[in-house]
């Protein structure tokens, strides 16, 4: 099983889609990006957690303190 959570505030995708888990992997990727979710740099991040500038640049927020 696959699911994607936010490297930076540990959200998981599942509170943006039906599902928590995946039997593949590209099936989460497709739904991450449907659901707005940015990889960069290797990393997820979900909506929350990064802004794009009018060039389209991501911008990452600060991670959220506990």
């Amino acid at each position: 099983m696959y699911a994607i959570t936010c490297d930076n505030c540990k959200e998981d995708l599942g509170a943006y889609s039906d599902y928590s888990a995946w039997a593949d992997k590209s099936q989460v990727e497709d739904d991450a990006e449907n659901s707005e979710w940015e990889v960069f740099n290797g990393t997820h991040y979900c909506p929350n957690c990064y802004t794009r500038d009018k060039d389209g640049n991501v911008a990452i927020k600060n991670k959220p303190k506990k």
